[in-house]
Order: structure tokens, then sequence, then C-alpha cells
């Protein structure tokens, strides 16, 4: 009897391990790179003076005030301000490090009408959902360029029932032909 009960656990144990999914996620949570992978810069991205950020958004280089929030975009990070005629150069940049997060939007600038706001009918802060982004931050490391920090992508601000991450199509997309991303296999 005992025999048999180890033969049906060692069963059991490799049907289920046969199940589990190998390689990368699909679908909504394809956008988590995993570690070891790298994130090739195609073309140089210029950062404008006294700042931190370069902003992409299909396939373009965009300033924060012009951003779609709306939508799928990443931004590179640096560890300091840039100076003038800081660039990060085309490069391959390891992420070392993933991490999910999600940041409540304040003072999104929604316009409201009137009518709604008299009737009650609104959300902004007024017990509805709240406005929140959801985002993958990417750590990444190059020995070219040690002080670009972080690749952060997200899925674009939305009510929280309906925030969601990017997918990897999308950030993708908003990388556009000036980054590509190798998946680590």
């Amino acid at each position: 009897m005992s025999s048999y009960r180890l033969l049906l656990g060692i069963s059991l144990l490799l049907l289920i391990t046969a199940c589990a999914a190998p390689g990368y996620r699909t679908g909504l949570y394809s956008g988590h790179l995993p570690v070891g992978s790298l994130v090739e810069v195609l073309e140089e991205l210029p950062l404008r003076t006294e700042h931190s950020r370069v902003f992409l958004q299909d396939g373009e280089v965009v300033k924060l005030g012009n951003l779609n929030r709306f939508t799928t975009h990443c931004n590179f990070e640096l560890r300091q301000l840039a100076a003038i005629g800081t660039a990060i150069r085309p490069d391959r940049l390891i992420i070392t490090g993933t991490e999910i997060g999600d940041e409540r939007v304040v003072g999104s600038g929604r316009v409201m009408l009137a009518s709604r706001y008299l009737t009650g009918w609104h959300w902004n802060n007024e017990g509805g959902p709240p406005t929140v982004t959801r985002f993958y931050h990417y750590t990444l490391d190059s020995v070219r360029q040690p002080d670009v920090m972080r690749l952060t992508c997200h899925g674009g601000e939305a009510d929280l029932p309906d925030a969601r991450l990017p997918t990897l199509p999308e950030i993708r997309n908003a990388l556009g032909s000036k980054v590509r991303i190798h998946l680590n296999p």
C-alpha cells in the first residue's frame, strides 16, 4: 500500500509540473520582463537640461507635458539631473530587477461638466474609484552608462477597476524603433 501511495504522489507531482507553462508570460502580465533580459537603445535619447527622465510613447521621444497619460508610455531615468547636451547613448542595458507598482493619480485634470458635478454623478475624489496608473520598474545596469538607472513602463491612467499593467507588445510599441527588448532565455 505504501509503494502505491508513493507512486500516486510522484505521478501527481509529475502531472502538476507538466501543466506549468514554460517560457514567458502572455496576455495581461506579458510585460513582466525577466531579470537578465536586455534593453538595447538603438538611437540616442536626448534629455532636457535639469531633468532626469526621457519619455517615449508610440516610438517617439515626448515631453512630459505632451504625454498621453491614458495610453502606454515608458521612460528612462538617470540617477542625477542631466547637464546640457546629456543623452542616453546607444547601448545594451541589462535588467537586474523588476518591480510591479501602482500609483494614485492626483489632480489628473479631467474635464468635469457642471451638470455632472451638480447631480453628484462623478468619481473624482467623491467616493468613487480613484484614478491610478500601474507600471513596471526595470532596474538597469550598464558599464558604459552607469547613470542610467531604470526603465519604467506605465499602462496608462484609468479608474482603479480598469487600470492594468502594460503588455509586452504595448511596451514595444511605446519604445518603437529607438529601443529593442531582448528577452532572457
